[in-house]
């Protein structure tokens, strides 16, 4: 009997960064057995993680996966912890990942409104995928990312202090 090398995502509270890359994970590969945690999960899932991959990726998190603790999961092989480092525990796996990701929820867990510019546009394939980047790109987008200027409705949010010029790396 093959042993499919087990990958766990944790987060603190197992409602967004890691149940959306435990989604994604399980959508782009089947060798491997990918589960999320959390150290102190949340009830449920959160909206816009679930209407996100659903949109997106065709992904329903809703009917597939719940926030759990560490011990409602098998012990890891590889364990990737999804940035929230005074919380997530190391629990000595010989390979313990930190992506140092922000949570999407903002800082100090407060929601904001997020200013861009649309550079690409949502075209798909027959299949409902989205197609390659370079076909979505438009005329204003290409010449706005040649100048980055796409770039500066986020200074309007530094501006504003929802967001920081320098994030965790």
């Amino acid at each position: 009997m093959n042993h499919k090398l087990v990958i766990a995502f944790l987060c603190t509270h197992n409602d967004c960064r890691s149940q959306m890359a435990e989604a994604l994970a399980r959508k782009c590969d089947s060798s491997f057995t990918f589960c999320s945690a959390g150290t102190t999960p949340e009830s449920r899932i959160d909206p816009t993680a679930r209407r996100l991959l659903k949109t997106l990726y065709h992904i329903d998190m809703e009917k597939t996966q719940t926030p759990k603790p560490l011990s409602a999961i098998p012990r890891p092989d590889i364990l990737i912890s999804m940035g929230c480092l005074t919380s997530c525990p190391h629990i000595g796996r010989p390979f313990d990942e930190d992506w140092h990701l922000e949570d999407p929820a903002g800082k100090d867990e407060k929601v904001f409104k997020l200013y861009k510019f649309r550079t690409m546009t949502d075209e798909r394939d027959e299949n409902g995928e989205l197609l390659p980047d370079e076909v979505r790109l438009t005329k204003f987008g290409k010449t706005l990312r040649s100048t980055s200027l796409d770039e500066l409705p986020e200074l309007f949010n530094m501006l504003k202090g929802d967001m920081s010029l320098i994030g965790p790396r």
